[in-house]
């Protein structure tokens, strides 16, 4: 069985060994991965799929007074959206420096980390 977990170490080494543009974007992504495969584990949402299983984790986390954990993903999520969509923008090795410490404050939450 996959650790997600691992996502977020790969993305830690993508952000401090390799600066590029490409590993930036994918560092970001892997770090909300890592995030919300873990929240949608502990949510026990894991048996939905498809688009709305993202939407269906936050409101668990609503549900369960983890509203905190769900702002944090939902803000990761859009950095995600960020890193993989638009590819028009530059997207710096800060923003995802901030997006794989954010997963770790989001995995530490759910005492993963």
């Amino acid at each position: 069985m996959f650790d997600p977990v691992a996502f977020h170490r790969l993305a830690t080494q993508l952000v401090t060994r390799n600066p590029s543009e490409a590993a930036s974007r994918t560092a970001a992504s892997r770090a909300y991965y890592a995030s919300f495969l873990t929240a949608r584990e502990h949510t026990r949402q894991d048996a939905i799929r498809g688009p709305e299983v993202h939407h269906r984790v936050v409101v668990e986390l609503h549900r369960m007074k983890r509203g905190d954990l769900a702002t944090r993903l939902q803000a990761l999520r859009a950095v995600r959206n960020e890193a993989d969509y638009e590819t028009t923008q530059t997207f710096t090795a800060g923003r995802a420096r901030n997006a794989v410490h954010m997963a770790g404050l989001i995995l530490t939450g759910f005492e993963r980390v």
